[in-house]
């Protein structure tokens, strides 16, 4: 860091420590509830009722599955016939075994002679 851009971070710093807002001192002791325990005990007892509540149903889950692949799986298309559907499932192999298993696999290693 150049030393001026140094000198102006800590010029920067000290300036807005200046002009922060200091908090106020907090009470040593909060007062006591009306049964004598502190606010803090008072307020963080567990409530029986709302802990027996469900948070995620028993459901959800599946319901998020099944929206979230709903809407990035692609729809079948209908067929007629099964020539149709034939022609289909072999352009369908053959974008699979590209874009998915022969991905980054040179051309030339997949298609050239074995020598087993």
């Amino acid at each position: 860091m150049h030393p001026s851009r140094a000198w102006g971070l800590c010029l920067l710093v000290l300036v807005w420590g200046a002009q922060a807002p200091t908090l106020p001192a907090a009470e040593a002791e909060p007062p006591p509830a009306a049964d004598g325990r502190s606010v803090f005990e008072a307020t963080q007892q567990p409530d029986a009722e709302l802990l027996a509540a469900p948070i995620v149903g028993a459901e959800q889950g599946l319901k998020d599955v099944v929206q979230f692949t709903s809407r990035r799986v692609q729809r079948l298309p209908e067929f007629r016939s099964v020539p149709e559907w034939e022609a289909y499932r072999e352009s369908l192999r053959q974008a699979l075994l590209e874009r998915v298993v022969f991905r980054g696999v040179p051309a030339a290693w997949r298609e050239g002679a074995t020598q087993v």
